[in-house]
């Protein structure tokens, strides 16, 4: 049986193609169950003032 297990996803901050744009610069985890269905998120980390700040 698989464990469940995170993802991290980094955006930077700025215009991403025609239709995406990010107002931070910041770190995201989703969780996924065991059988590897997403089950949350949140973001961790955000890039502000020049410094990486820990969200969790």
């Amino acid at each position: 049986m698989l464990k469940g297990h995170i993802e991290y996803e980094y955006m930077r901050k700025g215009k991403h193609g025609e239709r995406m744009e990010s107002s931070s610069s910041n770190v995201s985890a989703t969780f996924y169950d065991e059988n590897g269905i997403p089950e949350g998120g949140e973001i961790v980390a955000r890039y502000e003032n020049g410094e990486w700040q820990l969200t969790s």
